[in-house]
């Protein structure tokens, strides 16, 4: 067993740059500790073995870890806890059995990950590589959250360190969005007011995909996901009519999740039938957000001049995880209400999250079952958007 002769958890702004990569496995035979320990050795992590009680949970209070990894019937049940006590930690269970219920209840305690035993060293390797690389972008999206609020905090700090730190801040956090970056990035010459007001905007950009990916982690069924995803973008644009697709494994797009708001289905069947042919198999070759201008002529053509979609506003975009697209979204309602171009970089933050939830119940239902897998752009510099005709 390994002791605990460790620093505390707070850390100085940027240390996880420096810090070693640490690993906690929480119970286990000595033959899975072994193996455990050589290819974490491998990976240059180091390790702390201790048993599934108290010391465990101590352990993360006191100490900062990248990865947790739970290798008991015992330790599992400390995954509630890990999320509770460590958000930023990436959880793994290890295991000899593997079962539907058992990798769905794994997940739902916040798993990102389920590793049958005995595993395959290289594999393995790999898979905690990446735990450690998605808890350390966590951990510093977190500090860099905490660090803005103490900053903004500092009424009496003078403002040309306040303009210095809040410039470095932006200038950190503007590699957490893809296309919204140049409206974060503050000119050197900023007063304290504009730095302050781009500060507070990506700390709510930040708020909002922890809460959005939190919730999206809690469903591992593929039609509560599309219900619980579509509502919570709604509540963020207005009331609107929603279409989200889905592609099967030929290439054939169908729709996968529908939401009337003053369109019936019915009505806009023929629509919906040209979007899934024509519009989705553009848009997953690319990774725009796409506004139509003028839908008057394409509503024409498909005899619908005479309903409430003749004059409307639409926006589609791609949700793309490592480079296959796993959805396409339309929004569309009456022109008079339409879409601010805020919503842009509001769409921009929530896409990929969804993505990478559906890319985890699909990697799910595979294991468990033994799919799914990727034009000139002509971008509106300002609004995010891609202009469609």
């Amino acid at each position: 067993m390994s002791n605990l002769n460790h620093e505390g958890s707070e850390s100085a702004p940027g240390a996880n740059e420096h810090r070693k990569p640490c690993a906690l496995l929480v119970g286990g035979d000595a033959s899975t500790e072994t193996r455990v320990r050589t290819t974490a050795t491998r990976c240059g992590i180091d390790l702390v073995v201790l048993p599934a009680d108290e010391t465990a949970k101590a352990a993360l209070v006191t100490r900062r870890f990248d990865v947790v990894l739970l290798a008991t019937e015992d330790s599992q049940s400390l995954a509630p806890v890990v999320t509770r006590l460590a958000p930023a930690t990436k959880t793994m269970v290890l295991s000899r059995r593997v079962s539907v219920g058992d990798v769905i209840e794994a997940m739902r305690f916040g798993a990102i990950d389920y590793v049958t035993l005995p595993f395959e060293d290289a594999e393995f390797g790999r898979r905690l590589l990446v735990a450690v690389e998605r808890s350390r972008d966590e951990q510093e999206r977190e500090d860099r959250v905490a660090r803005l609020k103490r900053l903004c905090g500092q009424t009496e700090v003078s403002h040309d360190a306040i303009d210095r730190e809040a410039e470095e801040f932006v200038d950190e956090l503007s590699t957490l969005r893809e296309e919204a970056s140049d409206g974060v990035n503050a000119a050197p010459h900023q007063d304290c007011a504009c730095n302050d007001e781009s500060a507070t905007e990506e700390i709510r950009e930040i708020d909002l995909a922890a809460e959005y990916r939190s919730l999206l982690r809690q469903e591992l069924d593929l039609e509560e996901l599309l219900r619980v995803g579509v509502e919570y973008l709604i509540g963020k644009t207005g009331a609107t009519n929603a279409a989200v697709y889905l592609p099967s494994g030929d290439g054939v797009w169908s729709l996968g999740a529908y939401v009337n708001y003053d369109c019936p289905r019915k009505v806009a069947q023929p629509m919906l039938d040209r979007l899934a042919n024509d519009l989705c198999p553009e848009l997953s070759r690319q990774d725009d957000l796409m506004r139509f201008e003028d839908t008057a002529e394409f509503m024409d053509s498909l005899g619908l001049s005479d309903t409430v979609l003749a004059n409307c506003d639409m926006v589609a975009w791609p949700c793309s995880f490592k480079g296959d697209c796993l959805a396409v979204y339309v929004l569309f309602r009456s022109r008079e209400k339409g879409f601010s171009d805020e919503l842009a970089g509001l769409i921009d933050t929530m896409r990929s999250i969804f993505a990478e939830q559906i890319a985890t119940v699909l990697r799910i239902h595979h294991r468990a079952t033994g799919g799914w897998p990727a034009e000139s752009k002509d971008e509106d510099e300002e609004s995010g958007w891609r202009d469609a005709a």
